[in-house]
């Protein structure tokens, strides 16, 4: 079975710890919606849950912010290898992303 949608939900009402803090903080804009999607694994009856939050940068413009939910520890360990990837990116100067984009161009 492969991973599919199983769920959705839409709470523009209710914020994020995440997204708080960094509007507290002033590192971003308040979110203007959350949604919280639940995403089969392929193993029958197993999920796992993602949190997306959306922050309007410009008239025009806006962020996504997703990320798998800490419900368990393989969440926990998802989400502490994308930070550990991310200081990776910013101490050596080269991260997923740039890795995936260097790999993109470099395709005749």
């Amino acid at each position: 079975m492969k991973p599919h949608l199983v769920e959705f939900r839409g709470r523009p009402a209710k914020p994020t710890p995440k997204s708080y803090f960094l509007y507290w903080t002033g590192q971003a804009p308040q979110a203007f919606d959350h949604h919280e999607w639940f995403v089969s694994t392929g193993t029958p009856g197993q999920f796992r849950r993602y949190v997306i939050d959306y922050y309007g940068l410009d008239d025009l413009t806006f962020s996504v912010d997703a990320r798998p939910a800490v419900d368990d520890f393989a969440s926990l360990l998802a989400r502490t290898m994308n930070v550990f990837d991310s200081l990776r990116g910013r101490v050596g100067g080269v991260s997923k992303v740039d890795d995936k984009i260097a790999r993109f161009e470099s395709v005749d």
